[in-house]
């Protein structure tokens, strides 16, 4: 039945909200998370805090990579410009069980339009009309009751519904829209008001304005043991979600204590920190660049003890097919002690140029010889091409250029492999400043950069070169890649990078930078598209559909 209570909280705002009207606030605005009360350390609760409401839906609706995405979902569209429209400012939650009983409160920031409805409400004086409309979408209004404290306080709940418990509290101070499940959540809100040492005040682990924490006293613990496959926690968990904006970027802050309450410290102590940067080779620039330690046993422990009968079989099966070519579980955990990705460099398929794309593992021991030499037998009984080089700098080196180029490199304990021209090893790339910067961190557990004006570069060179890409793999496959390439560049083209990184094991930050798009820059991509049409025409529902958008954006708005 509670449950049930939950839905209620949207549309009961939904419909408040709707019943604003004029003039200003001349009163200190109250900021909603001051309206939550505290919750102790034996509670399990979820609060939440999101300022800026309509600023933030608003730039969301005019940024381009969003605005393109929205296309596609006509409702979410016209439900979010809604939503912009609403007086409402910022708001605040927090729910969760206090000694076995459930606790909701929840406060909205009104702007001036919401005035008089809040006046009327904490004077206990809503009108007939205020009622009335609340009936029009389906939800009764109930009061004023004073609270134990002698606020005065409404019961709003759906019409249809005679339950006593199903409904909301709610109630007004200042600028702020109270709403609680009973009447004694409306006093802790106003105490929390009146009192800054009866406010919820968590230990935050990032300074973004917004957030969603969760903080568990060992629920999620009894849940878990409940499952087919009991898992067992070193202690409770907390999350933490947080963010906020800025002109030029999104960032994101994400916090769990979930893999130390899921490893043990030894297993822990196996995700040393990266002690050194990954080598950007193969000449180019970097599109994108990602590092992270890796814990062999770890990985296993974990599949053998929570995953399924088919994810343990599975594992099983992949060691026994690597024990037939003489690769152990021992190799295994000596090969990778950090695993890299990178995307960058110089490549062909079919002498046609490609940026390059390459794995490096480093680890300890002899395992990358070995591992090498095994592929590269593989590889050359399917008959491929794969000839061994001398490469300065590496100890042995296989290649092939022939249908596509490949590198097996290695370095000592360090093995290379991927799709890159193993005669630029020597060169290095180019990287973005931000990039450079993130490779001269030390002990990170983690991060990843994704170039986006690198990506939308090589997108409007494959665009360029089509007569080559439709010969190699024909026009109707490259027309496909080329409509899908067109339709990224559109997002890709205000984005800067993205970025994140794994400060330890249980805290990572991501950010997303944008970027102005230059003149000459859209008329070239704009160029470069049409001509890519010329040769590479959509089918008819296609044209129609992008003769429409383009109608669209041609007409002045209202």
């Amino acid at each position: 039945m509670r449950k049930r209570e939950g839905l209620l909280v949207f549309p009961v705002l939904c419909t408040l909200v709707l019943l604003l009207v004029a003039p200003a606030f001349g009163q200190e605005r109250l900021d909603p998370a001051q309206a939550l009360g505290s919750w102790t350390d034996e509670s399990y609760y979820v609060a939440a805090r999101l300022g800026d409401i309509k600023g933030l839906i608003k730039d969301l609706l005019a940024a381009k990579p969003f605005r393109e995405a929205l296309e596609e979902e006509p409702d979410a569209a016209a439900a979010l410009e809604w939503l912009a429209s609403l007086p409402v400012e910022s708001g605040a939650f927090a729910g969760g069980l206090r000694k076995g009983v459930l606790q909701v409160q929840g406060a909205l920031s009104l702007t001036a339009e919401g005035e008089e409805l809040l006046k009327r409400i904490a004077g206990g004086t809503l009108t007939s009309e205020d009622l009335e409309f609340a009936g029009n979408f389906g939800f009764r209004i109930a009061g004023p009751v004073p609270t134990p404290l002698g606020v005065p306080c409404y019961r709003i709940s759906p019409i249809d519904e005679e339950h006593p418990l199903l409904g909301l509290s709610l109630a007004a101070k200042g600028n702020l829209l109270l709403l609680g499940m009973t009447p004694r959540d409306i006093d802790g809100s106003i105490a929390a008001l009146a009192d800054p040492a009866r406010r919820f005040a968590p230990t935050r682990k990032f300074a973004d304005r917004n957030y969603l924490i969760l903080h568990d006293n060992g629920l999620l613990q009894l849940g878990l043991l409940a499952a087919p496959t009991p898992i067992f926690l070193n202690s409770h968990v907390e999350m933490e979600l947080a963010f906020d904006k800025s002109d030029e970027a999104l960032n994101f802050g994400f916090y769990t204590n979930l893999p130390k309450a899921m490893l043990s410290e030894e297993r822990l102590r196996g995700f040393a920190p990266l002690d050194k940067p990954v080598p950007l080779l193969g000449g180019g620039k970097t599109l994108l660049a990602l590092s992270t330690p890796v814990n062999y046993d770890a990985f296993a422990e974990i599949i053998r003890t929570y995953g399924d009968d088919e994810a343990k079989l599975s594992l099983e099966q992949v060691l026994g097919m690597l024990g037939q070519f003489g690769i152990t579980e021992a190799d295994l955990r000596d090969l990778a002690r950090t695993f890299s990705v990178v995307i960058g460099g110089g490549a062909s398929f079919m002498s046609a140029p490609l940026p390059g794309a390459y794995a490096l593992v480093e680890g300890t021991g002899d395992a990358a010889k070995k591992i090498a030499t095994t592929v590269a037998e593989l590889l050359r009984g399917q008959q491929l091409p794969l000839e061994e080089l001398k490469v300065e700098g590496w100890d042995t080196v296989y290649s092939m250029s022939i249908p596509a180029t490949v590198t097996i490199a290695v370095k000592g304990s360090t093995l290379l492999a991927g799709f890159l021209d193993a005669q630029k090893l020597g060169t290095p790339q180019e990287s973005d400043p931000a990039l450079t910067e993130l490779l001269a961190k030390k002990n990170l557990q983690g991060f990843f950069f994704l170039d986006a004006k690198v990506l939308a570069r090589e997108m409007l060179q494959f665009l360029q070169a089509g007569d080559i890409w439709d010969q190699l793999i024909g026009p109707d496959e490259a027309g496909e890649m080329g409509e899908g390439m067109i339709a990224a560049m559109a997002i890709l083209q205000s984005l800067d990078a993205l970025r994140a990184e794994a400060s330890d094991m249980e805290s990572l930050r991501l950010s997303l930078t944008t970027r102005p798009v230059a003149s000459e820059e859209q008329t070239l991509l704009e160029t470069v598209v049409a001509k890519w049409r010329e040769t590479h025409p959509l089918p008819e529902e296609d044209e129609e559909k992008v003769s429409e958008e383009g109608q669209a954006e041609a007409t002045p708005a209202p």
